[in-house]
């Protein structure tokens, strides 16, 4: 069963918020403003990218207390992985500190980290077509069997750098973070397929038929 979720994007960060976008009055913004992680030191948070913050900061908001923690992003670190290949470019070496921040268990990798949490986390890629879908389908996967019972899923997308919005491959994915929280052999069966069609369609249904789980 869900247990809770919670959303997150660039000038959508409450309940009203969301609902408001749902219904036409709001869009998500097309910025690399992050949740103002406040549990964690500057000093800290400071190299993290928007797509790590909106992590730490849905892991925090929902409580890292499940046996695991699963990631998915379509693109992943793609700012980072542009500064890369930008400063490769310009003088042809590469940067550590960036290079170990544009990885794709960065973003759980670091939640766990922030949270002082000893639980498991797991990254899944899953190209853009299906990256809620398997989301689901994996993150359930262990509750079904009977191996876990409980298992917090969490995807996260960030802005896409100007530069790369002239060749993309792939759609434009606006960027946001969806988190939520499972629980049962049945956990499944609470999201329709229709439902997993995608981010939008995703996020409509958890609106519509699941308000009451909203965690703020």
């Amino acid at each position: 069963m869900l247990n809770s979720f919670s959303l997150w994007a660039p000038g959508l960060e409450t309940k009203d918020d969301w609902y408001a976008w749902l219904e036409g009055g709001k869009d998500i913004g097309d910025s690399a403003e992050s949740p103002k992680i406040g549990f964690a030191s500057p000093i800290v948070t400071r190299r993290f990218s928007q797509l790590t913050k909106m992590t730490c900061w849905m892991t925090h908001r929902l409580k890292l207390d499940t046996d695991i923690l699963f990631f998915t992003s379509a693109r992943g670190e793609i700012d980072i992985q542009y500064k890369i290949n930008m400063a490769f470019a310009r003088d042809n070496a590469l940067t550590p500190a960036l290079f170990t921040l544009s990885v794709f268990n960065t973003a759980p990798a670091e939640a766990t980290i922030l949270l002082g949490s000893k639980v498991p986390y797991s990254p899944v890629y899953s190209g853009f077509d299906n990256v809620i879908r398997n989301l689901v389908t994996v993150g359930c996967a262990p509750l079904k069997s009977g191996r876990l019972k409980s298992a917090m899923l969490v995807y996260a997308e960030e802005r896409i750098p100007e530069e790369y919005r002239g060749n993309l491959t792939g759609p434009f994915l606006p960027p946001m973070c969806i988190g939520l929280k499972v629980s049962g052999e049945n956990a499944a069966d609470d999201f329709p397929a229709e439902a997993l069609e995608g981010q939008r369609a995703f996020v409509e249904y958890l609106l519509k038929n699941k308000a009451d789980l909203w965690l703020e």
